[in-house]
């Protein structure tokens, strides 16, 4: 078999290499269009523009685009074209297998961007309330306007100082006071201490279920040589397992190589959280829209009063009990500590799901 894009050929029998040029830009094809900000010809606009070759070195074709993005050789499996079996490849892989599910699903069901004709500070962010659809801005008598263009919907329009204020008065709930800052600084050099035991752990039990599963795979063939499975059960529950074997490769390499990331996410964003008010302040416009993705998940507009939602992470600390000056230790210590458990169960992608418009931190 022949390597695709983005990989060279080192002799039968032999791994597939990475090509050290085309590599990248394959692998960016598959982040941009998980960004869902990006159609099928926008896509292959851009990766063509960053240099993008088929092996004829001619630009590459939707078709031959299409074909890179729905192959799993590029989350380190290979696909045997007449049969549909899945087996682990020996070469690496250029994406994550959680990155090419992503792709697969916006691939289903496509979203297109639209043209961007003038550069509102909210423009795409707010919504309707009463049908779903974005807010379009306009410019009147030197007053920026968001409007609904559904005739028949009540919602009619807002203007940009009615939002900018929403924001703002949501922004300044997260401004931290020194004690605050002061607890969190030594939660953080304790939490760190205590993580690479728990990571050593987590690490032992996940190689034990590496172990389990070609254990699982051995007694399958063995199975199957003695003419106890048939081949399309076999086929069928031997993709089952390649597919787990990777995920879980997959899984003892972030815990090797990503040690800490869900401590250094959360110390992220109570920096971010914690210079909030002074730099939407002081934010242009494109930096405020930057400012609100990161931290609200939806603006709607119900009537004319705009309604904001925070990301749940930031609705924890909107939603504290705010400390006074001289509030005693162990009250800032017992609210402190259970937002951090929380935010940090959160951008360590515990699949546990943080209800952070119902939290009440005590």
């Amino acid at each position: 078999m022949p390597a695709p894009l983005g990989y060279l050929d080192r002799g039968k029998g032999k791994a597939k290499d990475i090509d050290p040029v085309m590599a990248p830009v394959v692998a960016k094809a598959f982040e941009l269009y998980a960004t869902q900000q990006y159609s099928l010809h926008r896509l292959l606009a851009e990766v063509n523009r960053m240099g993008l070759r088929n092996r004829q070195g001619a630009a590459i074709s939707l078709t031959g685009l299409s074909t890179v993005l729905n192959n799993p050789f590029y989350m380190g499996l290979v696909c045997v074209k007449r049969t549909g079996e899945l087996f682990p490849g020996a070469h690496r892989p250029l994406v994550s297998k959680s990155l090419f599910d992503r792709v697969q699903l916006i691939l289903e069901g496509k979203t297109v961007d639209r043209q961007v004709r003038h550069d509102f500070t909210y423009r795409r962010l707010v919504r309707c309330a009463g049908c779903g659809r974005s807010l379009i801005g306009e410019l009147q008598k030197g007053h920026v306007y968001y409007r609904c263009q559904t005739r028949e919907c009540p919602t009619k329009t807002t203007r940009e100082e009615v939002i900018e204020n929403k924001i703002t008065a949501t922004v300044v709930e997260l401004e931290l006071d020194e004690e605050e800052i002061a607890y969190i600084r030594e939660w953080m050099e304790e939490t760190r201490l205590r993580q690479d035991s728990l990571r050593d752990e987590e690490l032992q039990s996940t190689k034990l279920r590496l172990d389990g599963v070609r254990n699982r795979l051995n007694r399958l063939t063995d199975a199957f040589i003695d003419g106890m499975v048939e081949k399309p059960l076999f086929e069928e529950r031997k993709a089952t397992l390649v597919i787990e074997e990777r995920e879980i490769r997959e899984h003892i390499h972030d815990l090797e190589a990503r040690n800490g990331l869900g401590l250094r996410k959360l110390e992220e964003f109570l920096e971010l959280a914690k210079d909030a008010p002074f730099l939407y302040k002081n934010a242009d416009p494109d930096e405020k829209r930057d400012l609100v993705r990161n931290l609200f998940s939806n603006l709607r507009l119900i009537d004319k009063n705009v309604s904001v939602e925070p990301h749940p992470s930031v609705q924890v600390l909107v939603n504290r009990p705010k400390i006074t000056y001289g509030t005693p230790y162990r009250v800032i210590h017992r609210t402190w500590n259970t937002i951090l458990e929380r935010l940090l169960k959160h951008f360590s992608g515990s699949k546990s799901e943080l209800e952070a418009s119902k939290v009440a931190a005590v």
